[in-house]
């Protein structure tokens, strides 16, 4: 399953959302290929939201995938 990297734990922490966070979520397996692209809920994207998505996709995944929101990398299963 992806482990997505957006949940902020302190102030320090950048806020990787913030700029992409009404932008489609595109996972793609690790040698490239999209996996599978959704579009971002009402609001944007939440960490509890693309936590809900990894376990929607969960089966997807299994082989292993990154995940990107407008081109950035949010996530994967090999974190």
């Amino acid at each position: 399953m992806i482990c997505f990297v957006t949940d902020i734990q302190h102030d320090r922490e950048p806020d990787i959302l913030g700029p992409v966070r009404n932008m489609m979520l595109t996972v793609r397996d690790l040698d490239g290929a999209e996996i599978a692209a959704v579009a971002a809920p009402d609001g944007g994207w939440t960490h509890p939201a693309l936590v809900l998505t990894a376990q929607e996709l969960a089966g997807k995944t299994d082989g292993g995938a990154d995940a990107f929101i407008g081109g950035r990398w949010v996530g994967s299963t090999e974190v």
